[in-house]
Formats: structure tokens, sequence, C-alpha cells
């Protein structure tokens, strides 16, 4: 490829990095040199450096509150933004947070703690084995969440 000196320093650059300023063929680090130099003394004769220090600060604090915006939404692992599909959720089974709220009421109820345990273990069981079964005789889900929801009904009510 074919080169040209630089004007400014006499460097040989090809001619693919030469540019012109103010008439004259410029390597890429002689233009840069001189597009810092203008700005300088730009900013010098219309005295507006605090000026530009105001708007830099501004516009950082604008772009914190942007980012701080966008951190506030929690985002679950491996979804993509909101497309997440929703878990059908089997009653016979019990999260933490419903096993306790039962322990709670069955140890208020006067039972012991191991007592209340017990019969939640149980519970799990007969809903898993009521599931089985009207699996076998094939109910359909909508049927077998009832029927489990009454199991559990029955829990809380006795």
């Amino acid at each position: 490829m074919a080169e040209k000196k630089c004007e400014n320093c006499g460097k040989e650059t090809k001619i693919k990095y030469m540019g012109k300023i103010r008439g004259k063929s410029l390597c890429k680090k002689c233009r840069k040199e001189v597009r810092e130099n203008r700005r300088e003394e730009t900013i010098k004769k219309a005295g507006i450096k605090n000026d530009l220090k105001k708007l830099d600060c501004k516009i950082r604090r604008e772009s914190r509150k942007k980012s701080s915006k966008i951190n506030e939404v929690p985002i679950p692992k491996g979804s993509i933004r909101g497309k997440t599909k929703q878990k059908t959720k089997s009653e016979s089974y019990l999260n933490l947070y419903e096993k306790q709220a039962l322990l709670r009421i069955l140890i208020g109820r006067g039972l012991t703690f191991e007592e209340a345990k017990e019969r939640i273990e149980e519970l799990v069981k007969s809903q898993a084995e009521l599931r089985k079964k009207l699996k076998q005789e094939n109910k359909n889900e909508d049927e077998i969440k009832l029927k489990q929801q009454k199991l559990l009904e029955e829990l809380y009510n006795n």
C-alpha cells in the first residue's frame, strides 16, 4: 500500500491512516494531538472550564441514577427478563414456609413438636398417595388439586 510523509512529524505512514487538518496531511497521532490542543485553546479562550466541569458532574450523576434504577429490578437466575414459565405446583408438596406455619398452628393446638412434625409428614405422604390413586383413575389435574386442597383444609380445621 502507498505511504506518505506526515507534514508534522515526518514519519512515513500508510495513506489509509493519513488525514487533513487545516490543509496539512497528518498521521493519526499528530491529528489527535492537534485536536486536543485545539480543544484546550478554545476552552481557555472562551472561559468555560468551570461550566464543563459542572456538566461532566451532572452527566455522571444522571448515569449513576440510571444504573441504580436498572439494578433495582431483580432478575431471576436462568431467565430471560420476565419471560419465565410459571411452574404448576403440585398440592402434595409443602414448601418450608407452609410447613413452618402448620407447625405453629399444631403446636398452638397443644401438640408437641415431634407429634406435629409426624402429622405433617403423614399429610404429605397421604397427598402423594392420593395423587397416585387419582392418576390411575385417569382424573384430570384440577380434580386432583381440589382433593389435595381439601385434605390440607381438614388439617388446618382439625
